[in-house]
């Protein structure tokens, strides 16, 4: 811990920053620069009005706004304006301090108060979100448009109170503290601030003041990223701010020294948190995309301002760039894996396409199919991360299925193993509860647990690797366990879940990053481990009889304990008109109908429901809506070992789906399907056999 100097207890009662001007001019600045001489030599002589005159003359004549606009222009990230809103009507409401956050909007009157938090549950996010700034980026884009001093003024006057109230606190931990939160000082220092600087740097609103206490908090913001970094993606955030104060500001006695750690630590981060495959060590599609930014933003300014950037940098977000390509669905978007998003790739490669010009597959995605070409494979196997994507092709009228059979990922995972997901005929078909705030609320409880996506819960209870799962930094080295096989008519996948199951956590997780040392061992012994899972799927891409493409999963369960268990096979359904046929293991639905067999003895339709648990809704994280309700089929039994058979058979609206009936023994060990058509035919599956379990 460190001991507070004498201009932090000044700090704290009079506001930051935190430098007084003596140390801002005598220690910060880089004494090689002869004007940075005469600001000293005026700062040992007191003359601080001096001091501060030469250095914002220095600033106002040595910055160089056309190496900077030559990058493009990104939005501000987060929901910081309605949807109705222009950007110019977003900017006057906040130059009349109406702040919007995780798109709660909160009108703070006459001055901002920068640790306030006026949502009614208290989501940590609205205010952390605050303090990232996107608003000052905001405003500066709309005054390079207008030219109206109003934005300048507004977003002085925004920066002058943020300075006075976050004072910097050392001895905070990185994820502590409203306001200074690493992840915020990397994404304010990486994204916002460079933009508002180089816009406003010569506006009458950035007087000479402002502009020696902006650079006063460059030096905090660096100090922090720099001794307080994390890990994960947070880290990799950390550094892009570290590395932009670097390059912005060379008058820094320690950019440098910023620079050069910014670089090491991106070096070997490429290496701890990708896998081979490609995928970020999460395995969340957003937050893939966030690490891929940041890389991109920082390889980028370093380009613009003439700075040497690795060659592994290109290596590796060329591999992490094809992954969204791999990954995507028929229609463009990726599939929103565990608390991931459903961005749309072009969009997403648009900005990092002068990175890889001559790369055709990621010119292919960003043209939507205009320009380049398409990958070879169709189906793709992702050996390293464990996820199998299935596909009849590459076009938009194609079949995609995605199955889940790998590690649990670093952070922001979802209970989630051995799910599937499938996209026909132009829909998202067989969906996940998807994404939701990182609350404590009961919807982000569900979009977490298992009940959530298309696997089994074995007593009422959900998987439990929370409880149970330590990553380590060799994780990323062990082999996925997923059994895959690409074939010319069908596809096979297979994985087994074998960590056991637990009640739900008392609390949703939104701390990442802390939650495992939070665990008590109590907590972590609530896992059974009686029963394990295999599951084998077969997606018939050219299926012969007339038959459009479909997926047959197999679900194994196996009771170590030799006692009787409840079995819940769950399936999201992104469709409408559920019917089920009488006397008949089969739901009719108006694009997709689903067959069963084997152990699954009940069949029930929920949607919608919040009690006795939250059961059969999508979250849509980023909308007004919130969550909305789909049908979800509950397939349940009671055995001991057994078998749990399933057909999911995408169709047009008004298209009677040909299979009548689906046959399969109970044993776990069942050696056929029967697939029984409406005219008459049988079909038979021989099932495989690969995975054991232990």
């Amino acid at each position: 811990m460190e001991e507070k100097t004498q201009s932090q207890e000044v700090a704290a009662k009079n506001g930051g920053p935190l430098l007084s001007d003596r140390e801002f001019f005598l220690e910060c600045l880089d004494e090689n620069v002869e004007e940075v001489r005469q600001m000293q030599k005026a700062a040992t002589e007191g003359d601080f009005l001096t001091a501060r005159q030469l250095f914002a003359q220095y600033i106002r004549g040595s910055l160089q706004p056309e190496l900077f606009f030559a990058i493009p222009y990104e939005k501000p990230e987060n929901w910081i304006t309605m949807e109705e809103e222009t950007e110019e009507e977003a900017a006057d409401r906040i130059c009349e301090n109406r702040l919007i956050s995780c798109g709660i909007e909160y009108d703070f009157g006459k001055e901002v108060d920068w640790d306030y938090n006026p949502t009614p549950n208290q989501y940590k996010e609205w205010t952390w979100q605050l303090n990232r700034h996107n608003e000052w980026k905001l405003l500066a884009h709309v005054y390079r448009k207008t030219h109206n001093e109003k934005y300048a003024e507004a977003c002085a006057r925004l920066f002058q109170s943020w300075v006075r109230q976050a004072v910097c606190d050392w001895e905070a931990g990185s994820r502590e503290t409203e306001c200074w939160r690493t992840i915020e000082a990397g994404i304010r220092m990486g994204a916002n601030w460079p933009y508002a600087l180089f816009t406003f740097y010569q506006t009458p609103a950035f007087t000479d003041d402002i502009l020696v206490d902006w650079y006063k908090s460059l030096v905090e913001n660096a100090r922090r990223l720099e001794r307080r970094r994390t890990t994960g993606n947070w880290l990799v955030m950390e550094m892009n701010g570290l590395a932009h104060i670097a390059i912005e500001a060379p008058i820094l006695k320690d950019s440098k020294h910023w620079y050069q750690v910014a670089v090491d630590v991106l070096v070997q981060e490429l290496q701890k948190q990708i896998y081979e495959d490609g995928f970020h060590y999460e395995l969340a599609t957003g937050y893939h995309d966030v690490v891929i930014n940041n890389y991109q933003r920082m390889m980028v300014m370093a380009k613009a301002f003439h700075m040497e950037i690795p060659e592994v940098f290109v290596r590796y977000l060329k591999k992490m760039c094809r992954l969204d390509v791999k990954l995507m669905m028929p229609d463009g978007t990726l599939p929103d894996l565990n608390d991931g998003s459903r961005a749309k790739v072009a969009e997403i490669l648009e900005r990092r396409k002068a990175l890889f010009e001559d790369d055709e597959v990621l010119n292919w995605a960003v043209s939507e199919g205009k320009e380049g070409k398409a990958l070879e494979e169709t189906s793709i196997i992702l050996p390293n991360s464990g996820f199998f994507v299935m596909r009849t092709g590459w076009d938009a009228d194609a079949t995609w299925v995605l199955f889940d059979g790998g590690p649990f990922g670093r952070a922001h995972q979802h209970e989630d193993k051995l799910s599937v997901t499938i996209y026909a005929n132009h829909k998202y078909l067989l969906i996940e509860g998807g994404n939701y705030g990182y609350d404590g609320s009961p919807m982000r409880r569900y979009v977490m647990s298992t009940r959530a996506h298309n696997t089994i819960r074995v007593d009422g209870l959900e998987q439990s690797r929370l409880r149970s799962f330590r990553w380590q930094e060799d994780d990323i080295k062990k082999p996925s366990g997923l059994v895959a096989e690409v074939g010319e008519e069908f596809d096979f996948a297979e994985a087994v879940y074998e960590d056991g199951y637990g009640t739900e956590l008392k609390e949703a997780v939104t701390d990442f990053w802390n939650f495992e040392g939070k665990l008590t061992d109590e907590e972590r012994k609530k896992v059974d481990k009686s029963v394990s899972h295999k599951r084998s799927l077969y997606f018939f891409k050219k299926p012969e009889h007339g038959l459009k493409p479909f997926l047959l999963v197999v679900d194994r369960l196996y009771a170590k304990d030799g006692k009787e268990h409840s079995y819940e096979l769950i399936w999201h359904l992104n469709s409408e008109n559920p019917v089920m046929e009488e006397g008949e293991h089969r739901l009719e639905m108006k694009d997709v109908t689903v067959l069963t067999a084997g152990e699954a003895s009940q069949m029930q339709v929920v949607s919608g429901q919040m009690e006795p648990e939250v059961q059969g809704w999508m979250s849509l994280k980023g909308s007004k809506k919130g969550a909305v309700e789909i049908p979800t089929l509950l397939c349940t039994a009671k055995a001991g070992s057994g078998c749990m058979v399933t057909v999911l058979y995408p169709h047009l609206e008004g298209e009677k789906c040909p299979i009548k009936a689906v046959l399969a023994d109970k044993e776990v060990e069942a050696e056929k399907v029967t697939l029984q058509l409406e005219n008459g035919e049988c079909i038979a599956v021989a099932l495989r056999h690969n995975n054991t379990i232990i």
